[in-house]
C-alpha cells in the first residue's frame, strides 16, 4: 500500500563514516523528516576498498494501512511531499553540492522514481470477488510485491543522474525574414565526456534555456516563445521571430538554476526584409506619457493592449504584441489572407485614431507607423513629422524669411512634385532676392537689420541647403 517512494543509489567514498551521518544530513537537505528515510541496503565495492561502495535509501510517506484511507487528497499529499524533495535532490546533485550537503564524497547518485497507479484507482476500493479473479491480490497489494523484488537489485529501474559539464550550440539559423520567419536555436547539455544528460532537473526545478539580444538595430525586438525547458538534454527554441531588419548579435543562456553559468555568445544572426507579396505586416503606434510609469506589469498591459484591439478591430488578426519605452511604445503583427487586405487593414487602423486609458491612466495617440519592420521603422507618419520639422526649422531660423516662404506659398501652389535635382539655389534666382548680398544664405532672401545679416552670415552654408529646398517647394 506504500505507492509514493524514491528509492537512492548513491555511491559514496566511506560508507562506514556516510551511514551513520547520512539521514540527519540528507533530511536535512531535502525537508523531510528523518523517519521518513531508511538505509535499505549497503553494497561494498570489494576488499581493496572495502570502506568504499554503493549506499540504496529509500525515501517514503508512511504506508497507508488500509483502503477506505486512501482518499484522493492523502495520495496527492504523499506525491507533492515526494516529488519536492525529488526536485531539490536532483538539483542538488546537479550543481555539485551533494557531497558539501552531506558531508562525504559523492562518486555518483541514481534515483528510482515511484510507479504511480492510474488515477481512477488511487481513490478506489477494489472489492474481493474481482481481486480474486486477478490473483487474489488488489492493486496495492501487488504494488507492495513489486517494491519488495525491486529491492532485491540494487540498480533494479534506477536512473543515474548525470553531471553536466557542457552547453553545446546544435542548430541556429544564419538568415531570416523579419517578422514572418520563426528563427531555430537547438541546444544540448552533454557531461565532460560528451554525453547527453537526459535528465536536467525534475518537477517545477527543470532546467530552462532562454535567448536574448545581445545588439541589434533600434527597438529590434524578439518575439515570440524566447525561453523554454530542456527535454531529454535539449532545448529547442523554434516559435522566436523578429520585429525589424538589421544583423543582431544573440546569447542563449541556461536560465534556471540561475546560478548555472552555461552561456553561447556572439551568435549572430542577420535579418532580412519579408517577401514583398506577404500578408504581414509589422505596425506601432506611439503614445504620450510615462511607460514606466503606466506600464507597472509588463504581462498585464499586453494582456489589456490584446483585448483592446480584438474589441477596436474585430476585422483583423493581431498577434506578437510588444510593448516599450519610447514614451509608450506599442507594437503589433497584422495579417490576412493576402497583401491587399492586409494593406487596407493598415488603412483603416491609421485612419481610426484613438487614445488609451489604462488603470486610470489616459495616453494620447503621437504617431503611427503602418510598416515598422525596417531597420529604423519608417511609415508614412516618420515622413510627415520631417517634413514639418524642416519647415519649422526654416522658420525659426529665418525669422521674417518664414513669413516670405509663406507668402509666396500663398501666391504660388505647388502644382508639380519637386526633387532635389530640380532645386536651383535661391541667391541665384532673381525673381527671388529682394535685398542683402547675393551668396550671404538668408540675408540674399529678404532685407533684414545688420544684427539678422550678422547671425546669417555666421552660419551661411549651415542653413543654404535647407532653405533653399524649402523655398522651393513654395514654388
Amino acid at each position: 500500500k506504500q505507492w509514493y517512494q524514491r528509492r537512492v543509489a548513491i555511491t559514496a567514498g566511506d560508507t562506514d563514516f556516510f551511514k551513520k551521518n547520512l539521514v540527519a544530513n540528507l533530511a536535512a537537505l531535502l525537508n523531510v523528516p528523518p523517519e521518513k528515510i531508511k538505509i535499505a541496503k549497503i553494497v561494498a565495492e570489494g576488499r581493496k576498498r572495502a570502506a568504499g561502495g554503493v549506499i540504496q535509501i529509500e525515501i517514503a510517506e508512511e504506508p497507508i494501512s488500509t483502503e477506505k484511507d486512501m482518499t484522493a487528497g492523502k495520495v496527492t499529499e504523499m506525491a507533492t511531499s515526494l516529488q519536492k524533495a525529488s526536485e531539490t535532490l536532483v538539483e542538488t546533485v546537479q550543481k555539485g553540492k551533494l557531497g558539501d550537503a552531506l558531508k562525504n564524497k559523492v562518486e555518483s547518485v541514481s534515483v528510482a522514481l515511484p510507479e504511480i497507479p492510474p488515477a481512477d484507482e488511487r481513490n478506489a476500493t477494489i472489492d474481493r470477488t474481482e481481486a480474486e479473479k486477478t490473483g487474489g491480490k488488489t492493486y496495492a497489494e501487488k504494488q507492495e510485491i513489486l517494491e519488495k523484488l525491486k529491492l532485491e537489485s540494487t540498480r533494479a529501474g534506477e536512473v543515474e543522474i548525470k553531471m553536466p559539464s557542457k552547453f553545446v550550440m546544435l542548430q541556429t539559423l544564419q538568415e531570416v525574414k523579419a517578422v514572418s520567419s520563426n528563427g531555430n536555436f537547438r541546444s544540448q547539455v552533454t557531461t565532460a565526456t560528451d554525453e547527453r544528460v537526459e535528465i536536467l532537473g525534475a518537477g517545477s526545478k527543470v532546467w530552462r534555456a532562454k535567448v536574448d539580444i545581445v545588439s541589434g538595430p533600434k527597438f529590434g525586438r524578439l518575439l515570440g516563445t524566447k525561453e523554454v525547458k530542456f527535454q531529454y538534454g535539449y532545448s529547442n527554441i523554434t516559435d522566436i521571430r523578429f520585429s525589424r531588419v538589421g544583423t543582431y548579435v544573440l546569447a542563449l543562456k541556461v536560465s534556471y538554476p540561475e546560478d548555472i553559468n552555461y552561456s553561447l555568445d556572439n551568435l549572430e544572426i542577420k535579418v532580412i526584409e519579408q517577401d514583398e507579396a506577404s500578408p504581414i505586416r509589422r505596425i506601432k503606434w506611439s503614445f504620450d506619457g510615462d511607460y514606466k510609469a503606466v506600464v507597472q506589469n509588463s504581462s498585464d498591459f499586453s494582456s489589456y493592449m490584446a483585448s483592446f484591439l480584438k474589441a477596436k478591430f474585430p476585422k483583423f488578426k493581431f498577434s506578437d504584441i510588444d510593448h516599450y519605452e519610447g514614451s509608450v511604445a506599442v507594437e503589433a503583427t497584422v495579417s490576412s489572407d493576402s497583401k491587399d487586405e492586409t494593406i487596407k487593414a493598415i488603412d483603416e487602423i491609421k485612419a481610426s485614431t484613438f487614445d488609451l486609458t489604462y488603470d486610470g491612466k489616459t495616453m494620447k495617440l503621437a504617431a503611427f507607423e503602418g510598416d515598422s519592420s525596417t531597420e529604423t521603422g519608417g511609415g508614412s507618419s516618420t515622413t510627415i513629422i520631417v517634413v514639418v520639422c524642416v519647415l519649422a526649422l526654416v522658420g525659426i531660423a529665418a525669422g521674417g524669411a518664414g513669413m516670405f516662404v509663406y507668402k509666396k506659398k500663398q501666391n504660388k501652389g505647388l502644382t508639380t512634385p519637386v526633387t532635389m535635382s530640380s532645386v536651383k539655389n535661391v541667391d541665384d534666382d532673381p525673381e527671388l532676392i529682394s535685398g542683402g548680398k547675393s551668396g550671404s544664405g538668408l540675408g540674399g532672401i529678404v532685407t533684414v537689420d545688420g544684427s539678422f545679416n550678422a547671425v546669417a552670415g555666421g552660419v551661411g552654408n549651415v542653413y543654404d541647403d535647407v532653405t533653399n529646398f524649402a523655398r522651393n517647394i513654395t514654388r
